[in-house]
Parts: structure tokens; sequence; C-alpha cells
């Protein structure tokens, strides 16, 4: 009989050693699940810290404007902060409306009144031109005439182009979530294995305006454009596992 108890004792002793496996393994990976749960939310609430750091640098760009070294201000940033895997900027349709106006309200109308003040000069040039036998003084009056023909030109080539408001292509909505996250103007936030990508939405504000040197004619809660951030877990994800088992 003792050989079978002895057996029996075994077989029992394995069946209850498996289960208390099963369980150590799902406390393990509840244990590791909740932790990595609470490190995303801290990660999404920084993540969104992050976003409005970039939102300020690039009013700062735009108030300074030096707009065109915001892609590298990107990689900059990309570079400094561990994990951070790619940081862009999703620009809005109505960014584009609101520089248009502004360029009709405020910068069309100064080249439109150097273009009048260019034919005048040239009415009057011409004018004297005709009264004028001297070679000298005429070859003058025709250089000038000349100049400011050339000064309409550029006037002109500069209204076409302030008209001409385009987002730069690497600022186009390109996902399904880049569509949502200007539409519905609230945060996505996207968890897959290794990977964490998040959405955030730039909002117009009461402070946005002429006055504060921001986006004028703009209404409070417009979207305008939103961050797309992806951030690596790998680390975390590893760090997760090693202190879940020890």
């Amino acid at each position: 009989m003792l050989p079978r108890i002895s057996k029996l004792g075994i077989k029992l002793t394995l069946s209850i050693g498996a289960i208390l496996v099963v369980f150590m393994v799902w406390d393990v990976l509840t244990s590791i699940h909740n932790t990595r749960s609470t490190s995303l939310k801290e990660i999404e609430r920084w993540s969104i810290l992050l976003a409005e750091t970039v939102r300020v640098s690039m009013n700062t760009l735009m108030k300074e404007e030096k707009m065109a070294a915001r892609f590298e201000m990107f990689d900059a940033i990309r570079l400094e902060i561990p994990g951070l895997e790619k940081v862009r900027v999703i620009r809005g349709q109505r960014v584009n409306d609101i520089f248009r106006a502004v360029h009709e309200k405020r910068d069309i109308p100064i080249e439109q009144e150097a273009i009048a003040d260019y034919r005048k000069r040239i009415a009057e040039l011409s004018a004297d031109l005709k009264r004028t036998k001297d070679p000298l003084e005429r070859q003058d009056m025709e250089t000038e005439i000349r100049d400011a023909r050339e000064g309409i030109a550029e006037a002109e080539k500069k209204i076409a182009e302030l008209r001409d408001v385009k987002s730069d292509p690497r600022e186009l909505p390109e996902t399904e979530q880049d569509y949502q996250v200007l539409s519905s103007g609230k945060p996505i936030f996207q968890a897959e294995g290794d990977t964490l990508r998040v959405w955030a939405p730039y909002i117009a504000r009461k402070t946005c305006g002429e006055a504060s040197g921001c986006h004028a004619g703009v209404k409070d809660g417009e979207v305008l454009g939103a961050v797309h951030m992806q951030f690596s877990l790998a680390q975390i994800n590893r760090d997760l596992t090693r202190d879940a088992i020890m």
C-alpha cells in the first residue's frame, strides 16, 4: 500500500503544484497588466504636457517668423527625449483659412499700396521723359522706370504667394486617427505591444488672437491642428516584467 500511497501523494503534489504555478503566473500577469496600465496613464498624461510644450514652441517660432525651423525643432525634441520615436504636427485647414484672411487684411494691402506708388512714379517719370532731351537725364529716368516695373512684378508675385496658402506636405492629415482628432478635438491613445501612439489636439483659446500674436480671428474651442507622437514602450515593458517576477 505504501508505494501506491506514495504515487498518489506525488500525483496530488504535482497537481497542486501545477495549480499554484497557474495562479502564480496569473498573479504575475495581472500585476504586470495593472502596473502597465498605471504606467500608461502616466505616460499619456505626460505626453499631453509634451504636446503643449510643442505648441508653445511653435507659437514662439511663429511670432519670431522662424517657422521654417520647426522641423529641426521636432528632430531635436525626438533626440533629446528617451523613447520618443516620432513627433509630427498635423495642420488643420482652419489654420490656412486664418492665415489667408490675415494676409488679405494686413499684408496684401501693403503690397497693393506699393504697386500704386510704383505706378504713380512711372507715370510721373514717363511725363518727364517726354519733356527731357538731356541723354543722361533720360537714361536715369528710364532706369528708374525699369526698377519701378520690377518692383511691381515682385509685389504682384508676393501677393500671389500670400493668397496661395498651403500646408507643408509633411503636416497634412494622413491616417484615420489624424482626421478623427481634427474632427473631434479629443486626444487619442493607442498602445499596442511596445508602441504607444498619441494624437493630441490643438484647440484655440480665448487668449489666441492679434493681441497675443497668435492666430487672429479664431473662436474659442476651434480645433486648429494636432500633434502625433510615437513612443517606444520596450524598456518599460521589460522593467515591468522583471519587477513583477522579482
